[in-house]
């Protein structure tokens, strides 16, 4: 499990800087009357974008993995403070 969340952290941040890049030429990209966009408008029209949708769905596989991750830790506590009790009868 530990093999995937190191691959999608990798994607995470990949997905982060593809996205940070697009965001980025999207805020310095002039509107249809030639004009700046404001950063509004410009925080808008990048979330719109694939790679937005990309990020998202690299951060939700992160967490899920982490979540996936940390469910198996309980379960490996829970199981091993339930063997010890066993061997003490």
């Amino acid at each position: 499990m530990d093999q995937y969340f190191a691959t999608h952290n990798m994607e995470y941040a990949s997905a982060l800087t593809r996205f940070s890049n697009k965001a980025a030429s999207v805020e310095n990209s002039p509107d249809e009357n030639d004009k700046m966009l404001s950063s509004a408008k410009a925080k808008v029209m990048a979330a719109a974008t694939s790679e937005a949708a990309d990020l998202n769905m690299a951060k939700a596989h992160l967490e899920n993995t982490e979540q996936i991750i940390n469910a198996l830790k309980s379960l490996q506590r829970g199981l091993l403070n339930e063997y010890s009790h066993m061997s003490k009868t």
